[in-house]
C-alpha cells in the first residue's frame, strides 16, 4: 500500500525521486523503507543513514512541521552524498503515530525551489495515508509475531503434556496392574473393595490424562485422523455390546434404533467409537432407572447418530458453552458426577475433523439428545461428479 501511494504522488507530484523513510529518533537514524524514481546509485530501499547525511531536520519534523530545502548546495546540512547528485530541493513530511515520529515521506526535485504550498498540502496528506499504510503494516506483523509466539507455546505445552504423561502413566498402570494381581488371590470382601476401588481411581486418572493430552494435540494440530470409508452397521453393534451393560448398570433400559440399510460414512473408526462412547458414557452416567437410546436416520447426504436419555438434563444457559474445553453444567446434580470436562469439547472437535459436527437439545428434569452428523460416503461421490 505505501508504494502503491508513493507512485500516486509521482504522478501528482512529478519529481526525480519519492521515497518513505521510517525514523528511530532514539538512535538518529533514517531507514529508507520504499523509493520510487532515479536514484542515481543513492539511498537504495534498505540503506540506514543519520538524520545529518540524509539532510533532514530531525527537532521539525518532531513536533510535525515539514522539512523545505530548496536549494541543497546551499543548504549547511547537506553532505557530500546529496550534493553530488542531481538533488537541488527536497521536502520532507513528517509521519506521526500518536504524536511520536515514525516517519518521513520525501519528495526530491533536479530543479531549484520547486516546491508550492500545494505540494506541500498533497504531501500532507500522502503522509496520512502512508502513517495508516505503515499502522496496518506493523498491525500484520504483531499479529504474525503473536501467532509465532502462540504455536511456539503450544508445541512447548504438548511436548510437555506428553513427557509428563508418561510420567504419570507409567506408575499409574503398574497400579492397575498389581491390585489386578492382587484381586485375583484376595478372598477378604473389604480387601477385594478397597481393592476396586483403588483401580477405579486409577484408571479414572489415566483417562483424565488422555483426555488432557487429546486436548493439547488437537490444538497444536497434532491429531492424526485416518480416514476411510465405514461402514456403520457392525461399528455400531460393537459400541452397543459394549456400552449396554453399562446403560444396564444404572437400571435403565437400552434402545438401539438402526436402519437394516444405510450408507457408508467418511471417518476415523476409532475417533468415531470414542466420540459415542463419550456421549453414551454419559448418558449413562447421568440417568437412572430410565431410557438410554441411539438412533440412526439416513437424509439428505447426511447420517445422523442421535444418542438420548431421559437423565437429568442441563440447564438452557448452560448450552451455548458446553462444548468449550473445561466447561461443565452448573447444575449441582451435573456436578456431582465430577469430570473435566473435556470430553465433550474433545468428541465434537474430532466430528468436525472428519467434517461433521455434534449438535445438543436438552430439558432440565427431561433428558438430553446429542446429535452426531457425519456425510454419507455417496453424498460426497454425488459432490465429486457434479
Amino acid at each position: 500500500m505505501v508504494g502503491i501511494a508513493l507512485r500516486g504522488a509521482a504522478k501528482l507530484i512529478p519529481a526525480w525521486r519519492h521515497s518513505v523513510g521510517l525514523v528511530d529518533v532514539g538512535e538518529g537514524t533514517f531507514t529508507l523503507y520504499a523509493v520510487t524514481g532515479d536514484d542515481s546509485g543513492v539511498f537504495d530501499s534498505g540503506t540506514t543513514v543519520s538524520h545529518a547525511e540524509f539532510g533532514g531536520d530531525l527537532e521539525r519534523l518532531k513536533v510535525g512541521e515539514p522539512d523545505l530545502v530548496n536549494g541543497i548546495e546551499l543548504c549547511p546540512r547537506a553532505v557530500g552524498s546529496l550534493k553530488g547528485t542531481p538533488l537541488r530541493s527536497q521536502l520532507l513530511v513528517p509521519v506521526l503515530d500518536e504524536g511520536a515520529l515514525v516517519a518521513t515521506v520525501n519528495i526530491g526535485s533536479r530543479e531549484r525551489r520547486y516546491f508550492t504550498k500545494e505540494h506541500i498540502a498533497l504531501t500532507q496528506e500522502l503522509a496520512r495515508i502512508v502513517g495508516a499504510a505503515l499502522r496496518q503494516v506493523r498491525f500484520q506483523q504483531d499479529l504474525r509475531q503473536a501467532h509465532e509466539l502462540a504455536m511456539i507455546a503450544s508445541r512447548s505445552k504438548s511436548a510437555f503434556l506428553a513427557n509428563i504423561s508418561h510420567e504419570f502413566r507409567t506408575p499409574l498402570n503398574a497400579i492397575v496392574g498389581y491390585t489386578e494381581l492382587l484381586l485375583e488371590d484376595t478372598e477378604d470382601l473389604q480387601s477385594r473393595s478397597d481393592l476396586w476401588q483403588i483401580q477405579r481411581s486409577s484408571r479414572h486418572l489415566l483417562s483424565l490424562i488422555s483426555e488432557v493430552l487429546d486436548l493439547a494435540k488437537i490444538e497444536s494440530g497434532k491429531i492424526e485422523m485416518e480416514l476411510s470409508d465405514l461402514d456403520l452397521g457392525p461399528l455400531l453393534r460393537d459400541v452397543e455390546a459394549i456400552v449396554s451393560p453399562l446403560v444396564a448398570g444404572g437400571e435403565n433400559r437400552w434402545e438401539l434404533d438402526l436402519p437394516e440399510e444405510l450408507p457408508q460414512v467418511r471417518g476415523d473408526s476409532m475417533r468415531l467409537r470414542q466420540i459415542l462412547f463419550n456421549l453414551l458414557g454419559n448418558a449413562a452416567k447421568f440417568t437412572k432407572g430410565g431410557v438410554v437410546s441411539m438412533r440412526v436416520r439416513h437424509d439428505s447426504g447426511r447420517i445422523a447418530i442421535a444418542i438420548a436419555d431421559t437423565g437429568v438434563g442441563i440447564p438452557a444457559e448452560d448450552l451455548p458453552s458446553l462444548f468449550e474445553a473445561f466447561s461443565q453444567a452448573h447444575n449441582t446434580r451435573v456436578r456431582d458426577f465430577g469430570g473435566t470436562g473435556l470430553g465433550l469439547s474433545i468428541s465434537r472437535r474430532y466430528a468436525q475433523a472428519m467434517g461433521g459436527d455434534i449438535t445438543v437439545e436438552s430439558e432440565v428434569g427431561r433428558g438430553s439428545c446429542f446429535t452426531v452428523e457425519l456425510e454419507a460416503v455417496v453424498a460426497m461421490c454425488e459432490q465429486n461428479s457434479a
